[in-house]
This record gives C-alpha cells, sequence and structure tokens, in this order.
C-alpha cells in the first residue's frame, strides 16, 4: 500500500517512505535541506495543509490518519523550525496558556489547577535553564526580548507541557550551543524512557553524544529514503555501499555527506554514478535492512490487529495508555513528492578576483576590562581581546554566556546599561562614522519579503556607500557579492515571507551577510550565529567564505554556537565565554586545535585525540561539564593564566604601533551616514512604493 505527497506550486519529484516508530523509541531524520525532512515530519504529525493530494497509508495504532486527525489531534505534535510566538507576552504567559490548553481536568486529589499548574511551569523552567526569563518578554526582531537559544528554549517547553505522545522536531536544537542540544536531546531520551512516547527529530550538526540518544535513524536524499534503520548500522551499511569516512567525522555528519555528491568521498574502486539519489534508493530496497523493516512492518500489523479488533477495543486501550503516559505503536508506508527546492549546495568559489574586490581593512580593534550591567544583573564581567585583519575569530559559549551582547558592545550597539571598559580603534576611540565603517550580520534574517536578493543588494549599497560613488559601481559591486557568497542561482527571487514562498534558511542567511558586505564596511565584519539553522554542509560553507574574506585582509569576528570540526579548524582565534559573562579563553586555536588542546591538558582536562574540540570545551566549561564541583573554575583559571598575561601585553602593543602607523580620521570623513538624509528618503520610499505593489493584498 503506497501513497504519495504533491506539495503545491512546486515540480514534484515521487519517492517512497517506509518505517515505523514504537513507543519509546526516537527516529533521527537527516538529509540535506530540501531532502524531505520537514516533509515528512509534518506528514507524520498529521499537518496536511499545504499540499495538494496526500494518499496511501499512515497509521496510529489501528487509526488511519483522518480518524485519528478527527478524535487524537493533540497527541502529535509537529515543532516548526522557526520559533514563531506573541513578542510581547513573557516566557511564563507564553507557556501558562500552553499549559491551559492541556491541564486535564481530573488531577491527583488535593492539587488544584494553580498548584498544578504552578508546578508544572516551575519544572519544566528550571529542566530548560529558563528560570530566570519567566518575567522577560519573548521578543522578535523589533521587540527586545530573550536570546535566540532561549527562545528556542521556549518552543521546546511548549510541546512538553502540552505532552503528546508523538513528537515531531524540526531541527529543533536551532540556536542552541553544543552542551545545551546535548541536554535537551538527553531529555527526550528520557521522556521517551519514562513514557514510552515516541520522537522524531531532524537535526542538524547533530554531535556524535546526541546521534547515541537515537535508536533508528532515517536518511533522506532528494526526498528518497535511502536508509532506515538502526543507528549503530547506518555507518557500517554506506561503508559498505563504498563510502569513505573522514576521521573524527561525526557519524550524521558522515551519512549527510553521502548524499552530496559535492562532498561525500567515494573509496578506490567505486563508481560515483552508483551513488546518486536514484541509485541508493535503489540500493537500500534490495538491502537486507529494507527487507528486515518489512518483516517488522508485517508482524506489527498482525500484532496491532489481534490486540485491537475493532475501533473501540482501540480507544478503550488508548485511554488506558494515556493514564499510564503510553501509547500505541504507529507504522507508515508513505510516497511523496517534497518541494523540489533550489540546490542547497554551495560549492568552490571560483572566482578569486570577487573576494579581491571587497574592501580590506588595516585597522585592528581592541578591547579591554569590558564589563556590562544592566541594574543589578552584571552579564560581562573584564573581557580582553582584539580582531586583526585577515583573522577569523570565533566567539563562543553556552546560550546566555553574553555572546551576543559582547558583539552589540563592541559595535556600539547597545544603548541601556552600563558599559566600562576600553573599545579602541588603531588605540583611538572610534569616532560617529564608526559603525557605518562596520558591518554587521543579524542572527535573525530580517528582510523585505518582497525585494529580491539583487534588489536587495543594491538598496544597502546604494545607501551605506559614500554618496560620491557612482551608481554604476556600487551596482557592479553588488554583482562582485552575487559571485562571492553564489547566489547567482536566486539572485532574482525575492526573499519571501508569510504571505510569499521566497528564499530557503541558507539563502536567507547569505543574503544577510551579502546586505552587510554590500555597504563596503572598512573596518570590521561582525556576525551573529552565521550557521544556525543550517545543515553541516551549509555551515562549512558560510565559514569556508567567511575564511576567503578573512584571508583576503578582512577582519572577521563572528558567534558560533556548536561547530563540527571542519567549521572550528577554519578559525583562526577563539574568545569562549562562560555563562555569567566571564571570559575562559582567548586566543589561538592552532592547528588541529593544538593551542587550545594544550591549553586545556595543561589545567587538567586533557581533549581526548577522537573529540571535536570545540565540543569538547563548550561541555567543560558549562555548568553540566563541570568537573571540578565549581561553575567559576575555568574563569579563574584564565585569570590566573599567563596567557592572560600575554594577551594584555599585545593588546598595549597594538595601541602603541596602531596609534603611530595610523593618522587619526579627518574631519570630512566622520558623517553618521554615507548618503544625504534627501538621498535616503528617496531610495526608501521608492522600495516601500515597490513592496506596496508587489504585496498580495495591496488594493483589497
Amino acid at each position: 500500500m503506497h501513497s504519495y505527497v504533491s506539495y503545491l506550486f512546486t515540480d514534484l519529484c515521487v519517492t517512497f517512505w517506509t518505517g515505523f516508530g514504537l513507543p519509546g523509541e526516537m527516529v533521527l531524520v537527516l538529509g540535506k535541506p530540501g531532502a524531505g525532512c520537514s516533509t515528512f515530519l509534518k506528514v507524520i504529525a498529521n499537518q496536511r495543509s499545504g499540499y495538494s493530494e496526500i494518499g496511501g497509508s499512515v497509521r496510529y495504532g489501528p487509526l488511519e490518519a483522518r480518524a485519528f486527525a478527527e478524535h487524537y489531534r493533540g497527541e502529535v505534535l509537529y515543532n516548526d523550525e522557526a520559533d514563531i510566538h506573541l513578542p510581547s507576552l513573557t516566557v511564563g504567559q507564553t507557556l501558562g496558556f500552553a499549559l491551559d490548553s492541556k491541564t486535564p481536568r481530573k488531577r491527583r486529589s488535593g492539587v488544584s489547577k494553580r498548584e498544578f499548574k504552578s508546578g508544572a511551569l516551575k519544572l519544566v523552567l528550571t529542566m530548560l535553564n529558563l528560570e530566570h526569563t519567566a518575567n522577560t518578554l519573548i521578543g522578535d526582531a523589533h521587540i527586545r526580548g530573550i536570546s535566540g537559544g532561549e527562545r528556542k528554549r521556549v518552543s521546546i517547553a511548549e510541546m512538553m507541557l502540552t505532552g503528546p505522545t508523538i513528537f515531531c522536531w524540526d531541527n529543533s536544537t536551532r540556536g542552541l550551543d553544543a552542551s545545551t542540544a546535548l541536554e535537551f536531546t538527553k531529555s527526550l531520551r528520557i521522556l521517551a524512557a519514562i513514557y514510552g512516547v515516541t520522537h522524531f527529530a531532524s537535526l542538524y550538526q547533530a554531535s556524535e553524544d546526541m546521534f547515541k540518544q537515537f535508536d533508528k535513524v532515517l536518511l533522506l536524499n532528494e526526498g528518497r529514503e535511502v536508509y532506515y534503520g538502526p543507528c549503530s548500522e547506518a555507518a557500517a551499511y554506506f561503508e559498505a555501499l563504498g563510502f569513505h569516512r573522514d576521521p573524527r567525522q561525526t557519524t550524521p555528519d558522515f551519512l549527510t555527506g553521502c548524499t552530496d555528491s559535492f562532498t561525500r568521498r567515494v573509496s578506490s574502486g567505486n563508481s560515483a554514478a552508483r551513488h546518486d539519489a536514484d541509485s541508493l534508493a535503489r540500493a537500500f530496497i534490495d538491502s537486507d535492512h529494507h527487507l528486515q523493516l518489512g518483516r517488522e512492518i508485517c508482524k506489527y500489523r498482525e500484532d496491532i490487529w489481534h490486540c485491537n479488533s475493532t475501533h473501540k477495543d482501540f480507544e478503550e486501550a488508548y485511554r488506558a495508555a494515556k493514564r499510564r503516559h503510553r501509547q500505541q505503536p504507529f507504522f507508515v508506508k508513505q510516497k511523496a513528492g517534497p518541494a523540489k527546492a533550489a540546490s542547497e549546495n554551495q560549492h568552490g568559489l571560483n572566482n578569486g578576483n570577487d573576494v579581491e574586490a571587497t574592501k580590506k581593512t588595516t585597522a585592528v580593534l581592541t578591547f579591554d576590562k569590558i564589563s556590562y550591567s544592566v541594574g543589578n544583573a552584571r552579564l560581562l564581567h573584564n573581557i580582553f581581546g582584539y580582531v586583526r585583519p585577515g583573522e577569523l575569530t570565533a566567539l563562543m559559549g553556552a546560550s546566555g554566556a553574553g555572546k551576543t551582547t559582547l558583539l552589540d558592545i563592541l559595535a556600539a550597539r547597545k544603548n541601556v546599561g552600563i558599559v566600562s571598559g576600553n573599545i579602541l580603534l588603531d588605540g583611538k576611540v572610534p569616532g560617529p562614522s564608526f559603525q557605518r565603517k562596520i558591518a554587521y550580520a543579524e542572527q535573525f534574517d530580517v528582510h523585505e519579503g518582497t525585494q529580491t536578493v539583487r534588489e536587495a543588494l543594491r538598496f544597502s549599497a546604494e545607501l551605506r556607500q559614500a554618496y560620491d560613488v557612482p551608481l554604476a559601481e556600487k551596482h557592479d559591486y553588488v554583482e562582485h557579492i552575487i559571485s562571492l557568497l553564489e547566489m547567482e542561482e536566486f539572485a532574482d527571487i525575492v526573499a519571501g515571507n508569510e504571505e510569499l514562498c521566497g528564499l530557503t534558511v541558507e539563502q536567507k542567511k547569505r543574503l544577510t551577510i551579502g546586505v552587510e558586505l554590500a555597504s563596503k564596511p572598512e573596518v570590521l565584519l561582525f556576525l551573529d550565529e552565521p550557521t544556525t539553522g543550517l545543515d553541516s554542509q551549509s555551515a562549512f560553507n558560510i565559514i569556508r567564505i567567511l575564511r576567503r574574506l578573512s584571508d583576503a585582509g578582512q577582519a572577521v569576528l563572528c558567534t558560533i554556537h556548536h561547530p563540527n570540526s571542519m567549521v572550528f579548524a577554519s578559525f583562526d582565534r577563539l574568545l569562549l565565554l562562560q555563562r555569567g559573562g566571564n571570559c575562559v579563553y582567548f586566543g589561538e586555536i592552532g592547528e588541529d586545535a593544538s593551542v587550545l588542546r594544550a591549553y586545556l591538558a595543561r589545567n587538567g582536562a586533557a581533549c581526548p585525540s577522537d573529540a571535536n574540540p570545540a565540543e569538547f570545551i563548550l561541555e567543560l566549561t558549562s555548568k553540566a561539564g563541570s568537573t571540578h564541583g565549581d561553575d567559576g573554575y575555568w574563569a579563574r583559571v584564565w585569570e590566573n593564566s599567563p596567557e592572560l598575561n600575554d594577551v594584555k601585553r599585545a593588546i598595549e602593543t597594538i595601541k602603541v604601533t596602531r596609534g603611530e602607523k595610523s593618522a587619526s580620521m579627518c574631519a570630512s570623513t566622520q558623517h553618521v551616514y554615507g548618503a544625504p538624509s534627501w538621498y535616503q528618503f528617496m531610495v526608501v520610499f521608492r522600495r516601500a512604493c515597490s513592496s506596496f505593489w508587489r504585496s498580495p493584498q495591496y488594493g483589497e
């Protein structure tokens, strides 16, 4: 019995999905962006709007999808990749509303609704480390609120409070640091073990420890199912097909890489032609894994029909299972046609001239004794460091450590709270034009949805580059940026919004970076979480582009949550923060992280040779990973280290040498804006008119 899914307004590719999930199981869904992971999860979650037709069989116990949706709609939930909340509500109000919708009418004797709600909220807030945000606004791109990682944890908390029996998580570790992402995955494992719920989760950049929490893995390639089976057998299956696994490559990266023709490595003697999507799908259908899967589904069908011969029997069994927080197992045999998205693979840069055309800088930004507090809350404490041209610096730390806060302070974007310390550019206090001479790519990709990529870049160039630069030169520079960021294929596609189909997550991230580069930053490029929401290969492509920019002389500082070993190796320096805003390391990373490893080993924490240093140090300095029983241990180690003294001496040297070599910026360049007000109005008004004209609701 087959089924198919055809997504409205898209080209279709016909595929087959076959599998099943049992109570207490966790299934990891892997694939490149556009492979069909979200489509699969939505079908499992019975969210069928937006599809022109869905046929075939998706069963929950003995129930077909339609009957299950009619009677038990709330027992399967889908957690979207995007964190969509009412920004004007607090965290407590948001979670309280979710809990109100599922608070049981009959509770344990003596427990009032208020007591039940208060206890459940406290438990979830504590489990997800959100206690301190209970009275803070959710916020969004326009309203200041909690951080991106905290907003993701609020989405997770909503799912847990509503208590379904089938969870579908769509890239729910997006925006979480490695340590928090692992703790989240472990909490799913605990829920599955205790309550017998089933989890389906698609995760990008999953670590090896996260992968080990799952029972089964489903790998999709262009919508086709190319593997479904035990996690412990997945790597060996693809190695038997002739794929080569690199040292320290995590199993999720290896599996996803097998579906990417530009990143997979095939052992000698094996033809690459055998490894396209169709060939991999046929190989799986002919494999012992697929044969065993068919046997398990047949056995399950017999068991469930024998145990629940009528719908009434199932309802009684369901009620009993809910009382025990258990569920009936279900299986799926699915044939689908997901949207054929624009290619997600971004490949090597072929034109070095595009990098050379970007603005080079010689200025060095130094910061010392940086502290920041809002009211009685201290968010940063005594941070030292510098960013030099030609170096790619990573700013890392657990969620809530103050990464974005420090980035905002260095970019002179904070207008609340008290900032102390010195931020100098070539040994001098930055002038009024400082913000115009830097670029800041925010974590949230906020764009005018009706503008095309090329129009958005031109808009940025026209407004932010100097007014005396000819318009043709600005537009030529935009074409360099399009080529540099490999956006030619979607340069004339609108960014998109809730009403307009547009760019994918990775494409929007490239556009965000491009909008900032179009301004021709003269000093520094700041990026806040440029790889959040991307799969491993897309993340590596973004960092590869930043690496090329830094090699060409650009100074780059970016925050990053949980880089894999390949991404981490691309950085020159690391600035690591701990929860509470304390610095625990600033310095070189070294070849194969040799400098960082030596620092850790000298202070009693040797990094295993097969471990990802980035994940190791994040786990080590997090609360969960503190081996000394003291959250402040590594901060004190850094404060008393010779490395910090070296950093202080380097900062003083930079102040003297750069102050002597660099003349003060002349007064004529100290303008806050690149263009006069009348010109800004003309450019913005032109875009507003275009936006109104292209909006679907215009004229209604």
